[in-house]
């Protein structure tokens, strides 16, 4: 069963992940990228809000100066997260004969994690229709009998492992 500790040599780690749950953490990286999703774009990268006017030449300037800093900050923090989550290790521990994993993370990248978890939340959310608009989880299928409510499921567990590996983040990582 996967644990999360904070060490005293400035690294935090997650310790005896199972295969599947470091195949979840593994998705961060895909699943933050919006590709091909209009909700989830709109979603990671708002555009500028006014209140009860449109002005497309002011939207234009903010997509044009403010969207690419953003898929930069973006895009290095997912870097981060994959170079870190490539340092995966098997840990000395077996759990019904599958072996567990470890990964150390300098604290120095707790941040980098909180965005690229946040995004990987976001888009699922957005793909995946997971929460209703006072942000509830929508009720899913059970058991999920499609391919496409299996999917629909997976993304729900990532975005909940996610979710609390953010909060453990914030609360024994950033603000301990």
């Amino acid at each position: 069963m996967m644990r999360l500790e904070r060490d005293s040599d400035g690294h935090w780690a997650f310790r005896h992940l199972a295969p599947f749950e470091l195949a979840l953490l593994r998705d961060v990286p895909l699943a933050a990228r919006p590709d091909g999703d209009g909700q989830a774009r709109r979603r990671l990268y708002p555009g500028l809000f006014q209140r009860g006017r449109v002005d497309e030449e002011a939207e234009r300037d903010w997509s044009e100066l403010v969207h690419p800093s953003l898929q930069s900050l973006f895009e290095s923090s997912l870097q981060r997260v994959q170079d870190d989550l490539d340092r995966a290790c098997p840990s000395d521990t077996r759990e019904h004969g599958e072996p567990l994993y470890d990964i150390r993370v300098p604290v120095a990248h707790a941040e980098a994690w909180l965005s690229g978890l946040n995004q990987a939340r976001l888009s699922l959310a957005e793909r995946f229709d997971l929460y209703d608009e006072a942000d509830e989880p929508r009720p899913l299928p059970e058991p999920p009998q499609t391919a496409a409510q299996q999917m629909q499921w997976r993304a729900a567990l990532q975005a909940e492992l996610y979710g609390y590996v953010m909060e453990w983040i914030l609360e024994h990582v950033i603000e301990p």
